[in-house]
């Protein structure tokens, strides 16, 4: 299957756990013979989307603000226009057929519309 993984974190530019973890979780489900893109935001790209890999994983990052380590309202702002951001930056790529299933991490609470 194509699974496309989303969180608001991930490696290589992260060291908290949950970036950790979804990397194993997207290796594993690799080694089962799925197709892994990872979709994620990164404030400090220039770039609309970012297309890389890792360990045989696709790795999508689009540009957005900062949504860690800053204060409550910037942090609210920047997570409201996650879905936005993601789906402007991607939308040229996807297409019905692009993935079989999506899984997305949790605590990041404005990923409703993507």
């Amino acid at each position: 299957m194509k699974l496309a993984l989303i969180i608001d974190d991930y490696l290589p530019g992260s060291t908290r756990v949950g970036a950790k973890m979804f990397h194993e979780l997207a290796l594993e489900l690799r080694n089962y013979g799925h197709e892994i893109t990872v979709i994620t935001p990164d404030f400090k790209q220039k770039e609309k989307l970012v297309i890389t890999q890792l360990d045989g994983i696709n790795i999508w990052k689009f540009r957005s603000g900062p949504v860690k380590n800053v204060g409550k309202f910037r942090r609210a702002l920047n997570e409201t226009l996650l879905s936005y951001k993601a789906w402007k930056a991607i939308k040229s790529y996807i297409n019905p057929a692009s993935f079989d299933g999506v899984v997305y991490y949790s605590p990041s609470i404005f990923w409703g519309g993507c």
